[in-house]
């Protein structure tokens, strides 16, 4: 019986929709409880093989998956709460419950499912899902957001499924092994690097993330943050041959784009106005850490074990903290309390890493993948750790001057607005001493005063700086640059559509009025198709089977 825990675990959520419309208080929490069951009582070894479901199902929990579904299950219960409490008068409610439920759904979906049809699955319905919690307030900062990641998803969707369909034309194997792996070809590896990426807010595909955080609602914002985008790194745990082959290209590439996440992320995300938009900013930063762990592990395959129990604790303390951070920025809204900003003050330090937090712990973790490595990359590494640590404390104290600045409004119970957040804070902040783990020595955690007397030293002698600076890059940062491309081609296309008009009138061999009207009739009309929600579906569907015709003739 206990392998129906399997099943119930991301099924429960699907089935609580219809009931969602009676109006009953206190459901979504209930949501996620079974997964949160599965993932603590469940014992090792037990799975689950459904041969007559999809093309042949199995559901388990290995190490990895289990942290995985411990952790976002306990982030999505206690959003939950958080939304009941904050969001339930609101008109919207129900509309927000059902996609969060599927949202949901599709997340726990993903880590049990261990083959790739129920991974690729939970993925689609989860990012399409997400799309409803984004646009929720329908203003149109949301919509702008919301459309930009629904073209993200997209690409995300068809990048996942084309990789999914080389691996297991090579393998035969929907639920391949490690091992199995370990021969696809770069074409698979690069497909895959673009659709986990995505989700993951890896660099050059990261504009969706921090217009998408900005814009939701704060519990979908911890939900995004601290689940979602999370299980990204369990797919590259699963389908990168991780320690049984050399891919030293690869493994460079990811490192050099955690390189440039790192630093361009943390500059980008001090000169942001809004809390939450430097939250979002921070997160992309430290995905570009776990892709040079990860790029770490595919160079030197010796050290692929140290690397995944890094990128999976950091998985479960970064996500739990940054749901944390999300839900306080809520709550600061709307409260006027001090003891919220106290308390965002030690989820800063946590993030930051100061002595005795997770963030600590974590760099404990990544010695041995330094130590393993050759003199250069070592010094490499441990000046790259530093910058992180520097950028992301200054980026924390940002944050908690725009919350100081901010003047907060005033809520009619704050004591029980925050009862939710509260269980959340005390497991960020016990996390730490419940593991088996050392903390580093204190000394270690310098980069972290060192930022904090940059910051004085900064407002001390450039104060009118750091005045001008903010704002100066909006949200999303890279489509700015594609809208200036647009512009510019429209701009080109405007020029030469004149230019043919009158070549046209010279000629008189053209129809002027079709060449005239073209702008008007054929651009918006291939827009408005391709908007609808019916006509992607059928492109997207279009696409994967031509694909898949085309990978099983080859």
């Amino acid at each position: 019986m206990t392998e129906l825990l399997l099943i119930t675990a991301w099924l429960f959520p699907l089935a609580l929709i219809p009931v969602l419309f009676m109006r009953w208080r206190g459901l979504l929490p209930l949501a996620a409880l079974p997964a949160f069951i599965t993932a603590t009582l469940l014992p090792p070894g037990v799975d689950l093989e459904l041969p007559w479901f999809l093309l042949g199902s199995q559901y388990g929990l290995d190490a990895s998956d289990r942290v995985f579904l411990m952790f976002s299950a306990f982030v999505w219960m206690i959003s939950a709460a958080q939304a009941e409490l904050t969001m339930r008068a609101q008109p919207g409610f129900t509309r927000f419950g059902v996609f969060f439920l599927l949202a949901m759904s599709g997340n726990f979906w993903m880590i049990l499912g261990q083959d790739m049809v129920n991974f690729y699955l939970g993925f689609s319905l989860m990012g399409f899902a997400a799309y409803g919690l984004i646009v929720y307030d329908r203003n149109p900062e949301a919509l702008r957001a919301g459309r930009i990641y629904l073209v993200m998803t997209l690409l995300a969707e068809v990048a996942l499924l084309t990789s999914f369909m080389m691996i297991f034309t090579y393998t035969q194997d929907l639920a391949p092994a490690t091992n199995q792996i370990a021969g696809v070809s770069n074409w698979a590896i690069a497909f895959l690097l673009l659709g986990l990426g995505i989700k993951a807010g890896f660099l050059f595909v990261h504009m969706w993330l921090p217009l998408s955080y900005t814009a939701a609602p704060a519990p979908a914002s911890a939900v995004l943050s601290g689940s979602m985008s999370k299980v990204a790194l369990l797919g590259f745990i699963r389908y990168l041959p991780l320690g049984e082959i050399t891919l030293w290209e690869w493994g460079m590439s990811f490192v050099m784009l955690g390189v440039m996440a790192i630093i361009y992320a943390s500059v980008v995300g001090l000169l942001q106005t809004n809390s939450k938009t430097i939250l979002a900013y921070s997160s992309i930063s430290k995905m570009g850490l776990m892709g040079l762990l990860l790029g770490m592990a595919m160079m030197h395959p010796e050290l692929s074990d140290f690397v995944i129990i890094a990128v999976v604790f950091f998985a479960a303390y970064h996500g739990l903290t940054k749901a944390a951070l999300f839900l306080g920025v809520g709550i600061s809204h709307a409260t006027s309390s001090k003891w919220v900003f106290g308390i965002l003050m030690i989820l800063a330090l946590v993030m930051a890493g100061a002595p005795l937090t997770s963030g600590a712990m974590h760099k404990s973790l990544i010695k041995p993948v330094i130590q393993g490595l050759d003199g250069d990359m070592a010094t490499l590494m441990s000046a790259l750790l530093i910058i992180s640590a520097i950028g992301t404390t200054l980026m924390m104290l940002r944050f908690l001057f725009v919350i100081h600045s901010r003047e907060s409004g005033q809520a009619s119970s704050p004591a029980r607005i925050a009862i939710p957040w509260s269980m959340l804070v005390a497991a960020v902040v016990l996390l730490p001493f419940a593991l088996p783990y050392a903390f580093p020595s204190i000394l270690d955690s310098w980069p972290v005063l060192f930022a904090v007397l940059v910051a004085v030293v900064m407002l001390r002698f450039l104060p009118q700086l750091l005045r001008a600076l903010p704002g100066r890059i909006p949200p999303g940062d890279m489509i700015v640059v594609f809208s200036h491309l647009y512009r510019s081609l429209h701009h080109f296309s405007v020029v030469c559509s004149n230019r043919l008009e009158k070549l046209a009138q010279g000629r008189k061999t053209v129809n002027v009025n079709l060449l005239h009207n073209w702008k008007s009739i054929l651009i918006p009309g291939v827009e408005k198709s391709l908007a609808a929600w019916q006509v992607s579906g059928i492109l997207f569907m279009v696409i994967g089977i031509a694909l898949f015709i085309i990978l099983w003739l080859m």
